[in-house]
């Protein structure tokens, strides 16, 4: 794609000199056309929006290592926005699906289920119910530092668990 009625050669010159404009001109020029493939790669328009923010905040950064590589700038600004696309899904794909939290949910609720009565009270009042430390105490009849104890054994339980939970 070739930005009418500006040579990639002056667009890239104004760009290396920071010009707001030139930047201006460069995003509603090639905007629509970098967005499209983000779109199909990510399945997401949102994330591909964000994704090609941050292509044209490193084309910012990065406009004067352009001239040594030779490329067309049209097809640098494509390299970029892939790069961070392609960085993008790596970091979705490690967050675990729906499915396996699930599971995983499924496994803290049997968890739970075997942990003494204490611990398992606590949590649950705290994080199931919304109650404040203060208010569990009170409802338990338990002074705050004993709901601490209770919180922090059952926190740990917990973490172990998730700590040896397999995400795959």
């Amino acid at each position: 794609m070739k930005a009418p009625g500006i040579s990639d050669q002056l667009l890239v010159d104004l760009l290396v000199k920071k010009d707001r404009s030139a930047f201006t001109f460069l995003q509603d020029t090639y905007s629509p056309s970098l967005h499209g493939p983000l779109i199909e790669l990510l399945r997401d328009k949102d994330i591909a929006a964000d994704v090609l923010q941050k292509a044209f905040i490193a084309a910012y950064f990065t406009i004067s290592d352009r001239k040594r590589r030779g490329q067309k700038l049209y097809t640098w600004m494509l390299n970029i926005a892939l790069r961070h696309a392609i960085e993008t899904v790596s970091v979705i794909e490690k967050w675990p699906t729906a499915s396996q939290l699930q599971t995983a949910s499924g496994g803290i609720n049997a968890l739970l289920n075997r942990m003494d009565a204490g611990p398992r009270e606590v949590i649950r009042l705290i994080y199931d119910r919304g109650y404040s430390k203060a208010k569990a105490a009170s409802r338990l009849k338990l002074p705050i530092y004993r709901i601490d104890e209770l919180l922090q054994t059952g926190l740990q339980e917990l973490q172990q668990y998730l700590n040896a939970y397999q995400w795959k």
